[in-house]
Order: structure tokens, then C-alpha cells, then sequence
């Protein structure tokens, strides 16, 4: 068949024992199977279909009567030609008269030879679309990543405002006047009109008179160098039931902690760890203020929460006093710090504590340390308050 007889150019028609090869994407190939003469066709899936027939053409204009004669045995039927696929060829010439005599009617001429084939039908249309399958199961999750690279450190913030200078302690009692010393020998009297003799010489100073009331009696120091802890063992004593404790600058190693304190029952060979500290502490700073505490704690917290001390700076600096350390009855802390925090840059942090030693075993030590890492310095000491 030639391209300009093919009334579909997207299929190719080819005559051909069997299944041609398949056509390209979008195409459909046409062909004539020589063993059952039948039409089919096959697309880029190699699937093969068979042409439908076209629909019977219309029967053809009825010949012209032959003459009338004498009327013979009316012929057979000649037996109908095949349905030709697609459109029906034209009929035939109609066969000759009959001769005179019984009119014969002239047998019905061999029907023409089949017509071509009619076109193949449009392709179906498409079935609609499956229903969804169901979600498979989810995947297992995947093993975590690797741990990032440690970022480098921040630059450390700048000091702090240096802290207002608390108030002059009251200045203690004078003691009492020494006695006065013993009158020296009086010198040679001199000859008349000669020079006046000298001077005896002043007696020795009377004894110091006794500290008097209120006056802050100092009786242990240490000062941190990168210090576990500073631990106080010897202050306390049967001459005072009133101490300070005085924080100077004390700054930490590590950056972002908390300023702990412990008592010794035991002169400080052992320091009590378990809950026997009820603390609660006010911070008060320009932007906000809160309360913190514990009601049975392992330690008192001087400076905690978002105070923690940064390891430049001011540090923790301020005062605590307690009464009573030997009295066997519970040890009251109170007095007010103040820190520079990591979180507010250079600003500072007050603090007002608070803090009972709940047990009634004579206290006679304690000792200061941070909450992690050691204290890298800054200087603390012990007051007794004379009475």
C-alpha cells in the first residue's frame, strides 16, 4: 500500500507472515497476516490486535427485467458471495434473458470481488485510573549523624562594672588608757647660774586596752589559687557566736557556675553533703527580679540560677554572717552578695541570702567551693564580731 492510499499516516501497513517488529513510540504498525488473510495490528508493546470488519456495504441497483416470455420454473438462487470487510463492491451486470418459452428469471450475477478494507476503528478510550494502592510501611529511621566539630570559643565578655563600696563597718570601742608610766629621777640640781638640767626620760607605754563591743576581729584568711576549695577550720571558737564571712573577687576556673557553701561538725575532716540546708535567695538586677531556693538541699547556694558567676570580672564579692555556730542549735546565714553573670554581659547581679542548717550539731568549720571546676582567685575571710 502506498503513503498516500493510508488514510492513518501515524500507522504503517505492511503485508506480513507474522508479527512485524514494533513501531515506534506513539505509532501502530498494520498488517496483513498471510495465513488467515485476516488484518491486524501492533503497537510499541508489541501488542497485537486484530481489525475489525467494516460494516456491509449496501446492496446494489437491481438489473433490468428481460422480457416477458412464457413463464418458465423460476431459477435457483444463486448462492450470495462473501461479505467483503469494509464496503460492499458494486453489483454485477445482471445476466442475460432468458429465451422464449416459461419465463425464466436470469440467475443473479457472481457478487463482485470484496471491496477494500474499511478503515480500522478508533483506538478505545483510555480506562480510568487505578485506585490508589495503600502506603507501605515507614522506613526504618536512619542511625544518627556524626557529632558536629566543637564550634570555637567566644570571645570573653568584658569586666564588669566594678561593685559600689559597701559600707564602713562601726569602729570599735578605744580601749582603755594605759597606766601611766612610772616618773623618771630628777636631774642633778644644777650650780648656781649654770645650765638646767635634761629631761628625764617618759615612762613605757601602758597595756592595750580590750577590743571593744562590735568591733570585727579577724581570725582566718585564704585566698584562692586555683583552689578546690577554701576550707576554714580554725576560726571558729568559744570567743565569738557572731562571724562574717567576706567575699573578695572570688572568680572561678570555669565559666558559668555556682558559689557553694558546707559546715563540719568534725573541725572540717569531713563536710556535710546530705539535706540539712534550707536556702532561698532574691535577685534583684535593673531588668528583673526573682526568688530561688530549697528546702533540702546538699549545700547552700550563694549565687545560682541565671547568676551564675562568669570566670572574669567582678566574681562573687559581698558578705554572710551566722550566729550562734556552737550554740547547738540551728545555724542561721544571712547577707547579700553580689556576682556577674555570664548571661547579662558586663552588668551585675545582687543577691540577698538566707540559709538554716537544720541539724543541732555544733558547727565549728565550713568551707567555700564552686559548683564545677576549682576557684581560680579572689580572697575570703573570716570575721568574729567582738561582745
Amino acid at each position: 500500500m502506498k503513503n498516500s492510499d493510508n488514510p492513518f499516516p501515524s500507522v504503517l501497513f505492511q503485508e506480513q507472515p507474522s508479527t512485524p517488529p514494533t513501531p515506534a513510540t506513539g505509532q501502530k504498525r498494520l498488517f496483513l497476516n498471510e495465513v488467515d488473510n485476516q488484518l491486524y495490528t501492533v503497537d510499541e508493546t508489541a501488542t497485537v490486535e486484530i481489525v475489525s470488519p467494516g460494516a456491509t456495504g449496501s446492496t446494489g441497483p437491481t438489473g433490468p427485467t428481460g422480457a416477458t416470455g412464457p413463464q418458465g420454473a423460476t431459477g435457483s438462487t444463486g448462492p450470495a458471495g462473501p461479505t467483503g470487510a469494509g464496503v460492499t463492491g458494486a453489483t454485477g451486470p445482471a445476466g442475460p434473458s432468458g429465451a422464449s418459452g416459461p419465463t425464466g428469471a436470469g440467475t443473479t450475477g457472481a457478487t463482485g470481488p470484496a471491496g477494500a478494507s474499511g478503515a480500522a476503528g478508533a483506538s478505545g478510550a483510555n480506562g480510568s485510573n487505578g485506585a490508589t494502592g495503600a502506603t507501605g510501611p515507614s522506613g526504618s529511621a536512619g542511625s544518627n549523624g556524626a557529632t558536629g566539630a566543637t564550634g570555637a570559643a567566644g570571645s570573653a565578655g568584658s569586666d564588669g562594672a566594678t561593685g559600689a563600696t559597701g559600707a564602713t563597718g562601726a569602729a570599735g570601742a578605744n580601749g582603755a588608757t594605759g597606766a601611766t608610766g612610772a616618773t623618771g629621777p630628777v636631774g642633778a640640781t644644777g650650780t648656781p647660774g649654770g645650765a638646767t638640767g635634761a629631761t628625764g626620760a617618759a615612762g613605757a607605754n601602758g597595756a592595750t586596752g580590750a577590743t571593744g563591743p562590735g568591733a570585727m576581729v579577724l581570725v582566718e584568711e585564704h585566698t584562692a589559687s586555683s583552689s578546690t576549695e577554701l576550707d576554714f577550720t580554725t576560726g571558729i571558737s568559744a570567743l565569738f557566736d557572731t562571724y562574717v564571712i567576706e567575699f573578695v573577687n572570688v572568680l572561678p576556673v570555669t565559666n558559668a557556675v555556682d558559689i557553694w557553701l558546707q559546715v563540719s561538725t568534725n573541725g572540717g575532716s569531713s563536710y556535710d553533703s546530705s539535706a540539712h540546708y534550707s536556702w532561698s535567695n532574691l535577685r534583684y538586677y535593673s531588668a528583673s527580679s526573682g526568688l530561688f531556693g530549697n528546702t533540702a538541699d546538699t549545700k547552700m547556694v550563694i549565687v545560682d540560677g541565671d547568676g551564675t558567676v562568669a570566670n572574669t570580672g567582678i566574681g562573687c564579692t559581698g558578705e554572710l554572717k551566722f550566729y550562734g555556730p556552737l550554740s547547738g542549735n540551728n545555724v542561721v546565714f544571712m547577707g547579700q552578695t553580689v556576682s556577674q553573670p555570664t548571661t547579662l554581659g558586663s552588668s551585675g547581679i545582687g543577691w540577698q541570702n538566707w540559709c538554716i542548717y537544720t541539724q543541732t550539731t555544733p558547727v565549728n568549720a565550713f568551707r567555700i567551693l564552686a559548683s564545677s571546676g576549682n576557684l581560680a582567685s579572689g580572697t575570703v575571710r573570716l570575721y568574729g564580731i567582738a561582745h
